[in-house]
């Protein structure tokens, strides 16, 4: 297998976020782009990452928000993209691969990154209230 590359990995909820995440990389050497799909569940992250390939066939995640997976990127390109995303809105999932991440699953990571969403949602919503 190939080494995993830095990069920018997509798993998109429709169709406008191929041309969002472009208008948050645009400027930024954030290495290669490669969205995955919900074909690619059971993959493992490092194969996901060392793959070379977009998946062809283009499938929308029903988490109403594009996942964003930054890999083995420079601390100051992960704050320049995350600058970015926040002028260019909506508000994705993102996530910074980390040791932990390379043994999981594409399917195990979401459901990481979407209970960690909850958590997030759920304090937002108790710091407004106080």
């Amino acid at each position: 297998m190939a080494e995993p590359q830095p990069g920018v990995y997509l798993l998109p909820s429709d169709l406008a976020d191929e041309a969002w995440l472009t208008r948050c990389c645009t400027g930024l050497s954030l290495g290669k782009r490669r969205t995955w799909s919900y074909s690619q569940l059971e993959t493992p992250i490092p194969e996901l990452l060392a793959s070379s390939t977009t998946e062809a066939k283009l499938e929308f995640s029903d988490l109403g928000v594009p996942v964003v997976v930054l890999a083995f990127l420079p601390k100051q390109l992960v704050h320049a993209f995350i600058r970015s995303v926040r002028e260019n809105g909506p508000w994705p999932i993102v996530a910074v691969v980390t040791p932990g991440m390379m043994k999981m699953t594409l399917q195990e990571l979401l459901t990481h990154l979407c209970d960690d969403r909850r958590k997030e949602d759920t304090l937002r919503k108790q710091n407004s209230r106080s």
